[in-house]
């Protein structure tokens, strides 16, 4: 493998708003954090696990359980120097269980994990800048 690409991982510290730290050993990353989400005045502490990652030099994906019967599958890739991030929430009752998911199924692509995640997959992301998200189609 050549050198590690380190934006597609700082894009999902960014994206998670945490720390996130890759091992050298088995090239994975993990991450925790914990926010306060408002919700008209009713705060809920939402938790944020990164539970699965799979990192090749030009592409890191990794599986996020959040609270609940939801977590995230987020993919992150180099197009002309400039990281694309694609957040996909899923329900967990519908697929194989998150942690160690991407180690277990190992997909070459984004489009190989989505057609393997099928119908867990309920809402898709892409972030075009800073703050700011479109819903894909």
């Amino acid at each position: 493998m050549g050198v590690l690409n380190r934006d597609l991982i700082y894009a999902i510290a960014d994206v998670l708003g945490t720390k996130v730290v890759y091992h050298h050993d088995g090239r994975r990353l993990t991450g925790k954090e914990t926010r306060e989400v408002n919700l008209s005045g009713l705060k809920i502490d939402v938790s944020c696990e990164i539970v699965s990652s799979l990192v090749t030099d030009d592409l890191v994906m990794v599986m996020v359980r959040s609270i609940g019967n939801l977590a995230m599958f987020i993919a992150v890739k180099e197009v002309k120097h400039t990281p694309i991030v694609d957040l996909h929430v899923l329900n967990i009752a519908k697929m194989d269980a998150v942690a160690g998911w991407l180690e277990k199924a190992k997909p070459v692509s984004v489009n190989e994990a989505l057609r393997l995640l099928d119908k867990a997959v309920v809402k898709s992301f892409v972030k075009l800048k800073k703050n700011e998200w479109s819903s894909a189609a």
